[in-house]
């Protein structure tokens, strides 16, 4: 290993993975079950760390367009000094019987956690920049989201596709996050994706009517070594900058 390489490695575990193996872009998880008038609701919070990175701030309502725009939900990104914050709250009740299609993130890879499962997916926002997922099985569930930023094109022009979503654990939940990039404009940014099963109220499951059974898949998702140290390269470069993403 090249000294070149070997800063762009030890610059990897530092922004994206601990000395023991664990997702550092996700520093910490909260996620709140709760039930309302037979509704299954989820709250999440994840603490999301870049570096000196500065996520845009996001808040959206989350819609379902073919219940003529009904509010089922509430998506934010919060900027802080230290970590970006990223709440959800869903009422997952709502939407476990919708319409479902095999889908990926927006530079065309696989989904974390969801594979090539059917999924339930709501394009959030005026520009849909926001992709919510929802993968339901016979005793398995998964959420995830995927952000579009258009301070993170650049970075695509450099990188070309690829995706790093490195695993964790936090409290009981799994996941994993990372970030995806595209030499297309409007393909690039981060996501988070959560193995909800072992805290999500066990009701849900009776609720589910679709004759669909969706598998969580394990399999991190990941480019070549080529590709993750030049997304990494040009990560530690915005990170230099203290660059402020829009």
């Amino acid at each position: 290993m090249n000294k070149f390489t070997a800063i762009l490695s030890l610059g990897l575990m530092f922004l994206f993975v601990s000395c023991g193996g664990s997702n550092r872009f996700v520093k910490d998880l909260k996620v709140k079950p709760s039930i309302d008038q037979g509704d299954v609701i989820i709250e999440t919070s994840a603490q999301l760390y870049l570096g000196n990175i500065t996520l845009p701030g996001i808040s959206l309502p989350i819609k379902v367009p073919h219940m003529n725009n009904k509010v089922i939900g509430q998506l934010d990104l919060i900027s802080n000094s230290s970590s970006d914050e990223l709440k959800i709250k869903l009422n997952v009740s709502e939407i476990i019987n919708l319409q479902r299609q095999v889908s990926s993130l927006p530079n065309g890879s696989g989904l974390p956690l969801m594979g090539v499962n059917q999924v339930v997916e709501l394009n959030i926002g005026n520009k849909k920049n926001v992709h919510l997922y929802l993968l339901i099985g016979e005793s398995q569930i998964s959420l995830g989201v995927a952000i579009k930023i258009k301070g993170m094109d650049k970075l695509g022009d450099k990188v070309g596709h690829s995706a790093f979503f490195p695993p964790f654990n936090i409290k009981n939940v799994y996941g994993a996050g990372g970030v995806f990039t595209s030499k297309s404009d409007g393909k690039n940014g981060i996501g988070l994706f959560l193995d909800l099963t072992e805290v999500i109220p066990q009701q849900i499951f009776n609720q589910n009517q679709s004759s669909v059974a969706g598998v969580i898949s394990y399999k991190e998702v990941k480019s070549s070594s080529r590709k993750r140290k030049k997304l990494l390269k040009g990560i530690i470069k915005l990170h230099r900058k203290k660059a402020k993403l829009k």
